[in-house]
């Protein structure tokens, strides 16, 4: 009787064990390029006109990286798993697809995540306004190459890019504060052979 108990107790265990919701961890997919191997590469940044080094041709900035999810990980997301989302890891409740969209514990709004279909079999996290959510990688400073330019939006959403090729730093003091700022949401940095060759700001609400 007392084996008969034991060898029952054992298959509840194993069956207990073998139907446990297989939970899962989703998070963005690494960076596409590495923070001090950047020769050539197309980075999301963060930093201030205070942040040029106008006298060393050189530029400290952030940089970040646009946070990408494999679709076939999403497309299984359920109650249960866990997703780290804007750097933070998020119990899910429930998720809810919808065409290209799928919105996870209610959305952002409500303390939860979504995600917008992107090209390549991802979905990209985003945020208020459509914008996408962003991992900073960390800091590094580069040189601005001999020919460097930065291409930046009006204050308008149809005004045209203003391009300057040259006297950048009178510019930059002359714009409205708020446009001292760049941020990963509207900025991207172009470098070639470990220099910074464009700066491209553009409009956002």
């Amino acid at each position: 009787m007392r084996k008969y108990c034991f060898c029952c107790a054992l298959a509840m265990a194993f069956y207990g064990c073998s139907t446990r919701p297989n939970n899962q961890m989703v998070k963005p997919l690494p960076s596409s390029y590495q923070i001090y191997n950047l020769k050539d590469a197309e980075v999301a940044t963060s930093f201030s006109s205070n942040d040029f080094s106008w006298k060393d041709g050189k530029l400290s900035m952030d940089v970040f990286s646009e946070d990408l999810y494999d679709s076939a990980e999403v497309s299984k997301l359920k109650a249960g798993d866990t997703l780290i989302y804007i750097g933070e890891p998020i119990v899910v409740k429930d998720v809810n697809f919808r065409d290209s969209f799928v919105t996870v514990n209610g959305g952002i709004e409500e303390g939860g995540a979504d995600f917008t279909a992107k090209r390549g079999g991802t979905y990209r996290g985003t945020q208020l306004d459509g914008h996408s959510t962003y991992t900073s990688l960390g800091k590094v400073t580069l040189p601005l190459a001999a020919d460097f330019k930065l291409i930046d939006c009006g204050d308008n959403p149809t005004d045209a890019y203003d391009t300057i090729k040259v006297a950048q730093e009178s510019y930059l003091k002359k714009v409205k504060d708020y446009k001292k700022d760049f941020s990963p949401l509207n900025t991207k940095v172009i470098i070639k052979n470990g220099a910074i060759v464009s700066i491209i700001r553009r409009w956002i609400p």
